[in-house]
């Protein structure tokens, strides 16, 4: 296959006739013939499918499962949606505060709203083989790339058996996967109970520390803390055009306490 973008038209009579027997429309793309396309797209009548079902997608750029509660919570009257999945080359971001680099992974459209209050719940795998170096640590972890900087999602895992790295999307855009180093806090040497996980959630940017280093394992956490915490952890990020009255626009937990707001948590 010479073309490097491929485009499944999925007929609306087709789906119509199964979709009182079955809960998932399956388009499998994934052939070894197809392993220089960089581009998939598979056109689906959305009006046709049910609720509750759910749409697989299966490439070799990346497998997809959208539930069609998702796409018609975030478009609009459309009688037909496209989901596209591109290999995503040499993209520029900022990681951290002012570090410069350059990225590959994918690109994930859908067409969606990620200012609309609707929970994450899109499934990517993306086929990833982590370096010898890598080997040493494997702290893998799934980066979005957001006004250009490098933003973490924290529901992601990377699966040995099927060397795949498995997230949570939240909405279109480009994602990648990198092996990240962190400084290790200095005061949870005496909290090996709990070492591993704060670690972790550190990684994913859960929990920030009360400084780079510090993260003060004993103290009392405040209901805006606990609050923030929840939001990261479902790798929520939309829009705050409201908040309560006695959260400061100037406060570190605004956006947080803001987007649990708007979800009702």
């Amino acid at each position: 296959v010479l073309s490097e973008k491929i485009v499944v038209s999925i007929d609306e009579k087709l789906i119509v006739d199964k979709a009182e027997k079955v809960n998932t429309l399956n388009i499998d793309l994934k052939n070894d013939t197809l392993k220089t396309v960089k581009e998939f797209v598979a056109e689906i009548p959305i009006k046709a499918l049910k609720n509750e079902q759910t749409i697989i997608i299966k490439t070799n750029v990346a497998d997809v499962e959208v539930p069609v509660k998702y796409l018609e919570q975030s478009i609009s009257g459309e009688e037909k949606t496209e989901i596209s999945l591109r290999k995503a080359e040499n993209i520029e971001a900022t990681f951290g505060e002012e570090q410069k680099v350059k990225v590959s992974g994918i690109e994930l459209k859908m067409g969606t709203d990620s200012s609309l209050s609707i929970m994450p719940s899109v499934k990517v795998s993306v086929p990833y083989v982590p370096s010898i170096e890598e080997l040493k640590s494997l702290n893998l972890v799934v980066y979005k790339v957001e006004n250009g900087k490098l933003v973490a999602v924290p529901l992601c895992k990377y699966d040995k058996q099927s060397k795949t790295m498995k997230f949570i999307a939240n909405g279109d855009g480009i994602y990648t996967v990198l092996n990240v180093q962190k400084e290790e806090f200095k005061d949870i040497s005496d909290y090996s109970w709990a070492k591993a996980e704060i670690e972790n959630l550190a990684l994913r940017e859960v929990i920030k520390g009360v400084t780079q280093d510090k993260f003060e394992p004993a103290s009392k956490i405040k209901r805006a803390d606990f609050v923030a915490l929840i939001v990261r952890t479902l790798g929520v990020n939309m829009a705050v055009d409201e908040n309560f009255s006695d959260v400061s626009k100037d406060a570190y937990y605004y956006n947080e306490v803001g987007i649990a707001k708007k979800l009702s948590i």
